[in-house]
């Protein structure tokens, strides 16, 4: 029918979302804002989108690795605990994807506990 191979149709959408998920990037904190809402004062960043950004592959190099990973450190706090402004009980799925796909086994084993 004309249609390309899903394989390069794939490859090109996972492009344009890396590429799109790159505006929320957000180099004087080192972390990823939870949306890119540039006329803010003062950019809101959210544990979330520093968590998807790692779990699936979209952080572009080492900077961005490190300052999610210290944005989501600092936002589980030293409880560990489930508190308005955290991590839904549900999304700790994509936590422990992330923290484990960057090395990051025993601040996963902590939360599990």
């Amino acid at each position: 029918l004309g249609e390309q191979p899903a394989e390069a149709r794939f490859a090109r959408e996972a492009a344009r979302a890396e590429a799109v998920f790159q505006v929320l990037w957000r180099p004087g904190r080192a972390c990823f804002a939870a949306r890119a809402d540039e006329a803010a004062p003062q950019p809101e960043t959210a544990l979330h989108a520093n968590v998807l950004a790692l779990a699936y592959g979209l952080v572009v190099n080492p900077e961005q690795t490190a300052g999610a990973l210290a944005h989501i450190e600092a936002g589980l706090g030293r409880t560990l605990a489930l508190a308005p402004g955290r991590l839904e009980l549900f999304f700790h799925h994509f936590l422990l994807e992330a923290l484990r796909r960057h090395g990051r086994d025993e601040l996963a084993d902590a939360v599990l506990r």
